[in-house]
């Protein structure tokens, strides 16, 4: 669900809300699994949810789940809970998945093209709109419907479709030099699955996914530190 937290980051800066005060970061994160789930139920014929129901599904308690969505809008009566389409409409809007979001991937490579042609960016909020790398070797394949350009062009697609959105997937060496590039031609949010920690203004949102470092994170944790690595 990591993925998710970048349509809530492009909320931060995009979707209008109902109060002034923004809202903490954990509730923003818990917004895209409140609006999955809740789209899973409605496909599945469902009308209304509880919030207790509704935060168990998430893993949370249901005053938690009341209290998030609270902070937009007054959604829910008491006795009946909440009407489902309703609620899923309002965050679609709190979150700006009610609209098209054109994306440009940084990175032809084999994590590049399993991104590009995998089902994510079917029926969602997001179109997978330009692909570009460095390596010039790289430029004219084709992945899917889009032929691969040179990192270089990238500045001048971005302007010229108002593009927001990167993805960086590629060797972390030249991370840096490409969101610069990004940044200064208009993009705002950027998923990046480099190695590379993007030094970036404050106006600009980064969801940084690197899955060895996640698993590191969790192996940590394996056994409250009991699990001795094996000998070699």
């Amino acid at each position: 669900m990591r993925e998710l937290s970048i349509v809530a980051d492009i909320a931060l800066n995009h979707a209008p809300r109902r109060r002034r005060a923004p809202a903490p970061e954990p509730i923003i994160q818990r917004l895209p699994l409140y609006l999955s789930c809740l789209q899973e139920l409605l496909a599945a014929g469902k009308t209304h949810i509880s919030s207790d129901d509704l935060g168990a599904r998430v893993g949370i308690c249901g005053a938690l789940a009341r209290s998030d969505l609270s902070h937009f809008g007054a959604f829910g009566v008491r006795g009946l809970g909440y009407e489902i389409d309703c609620l899923v409409s309002a965050l679609e809007q709190v979150l700006g998945v009610n609209r098209k979001w054109d994306v440009v991937l940084v990175g032809a490579g084999e994590l590049g093209c399993a991104l590009a042609l995998s089902a994510w960016f079917q029926d969602s909020a997001f179109r997978l709109s330009a692909i570009f790398d460095c390596d010039p070797r790289q430029t004219g394949r084709q992945v899917g419907d889009l032929t691969v350009a040179l990192t270089s062009d990238a500045p001048g697609w971005v302007r010229e479709h108002d593009v927001k959105v990167a993805i960086l997937a590629f060797c972390s060496c030249d991370a840096q030099a490409v969101a610069d590039l990004l940044i200064g031609a208009g993009i705002r949010i950027i998923l990046n699955y480099t190695s590379r920690v993007l030094q970036v203004p404050p106006e600009v949102r980064v969801t940084q996914f690197n899955p060895v470092a996640a698993l590191q994170e969790m192996v940590c944790h394996l056994g409250n530190g009991s699990t001795q690595p094996s000998a070699r």
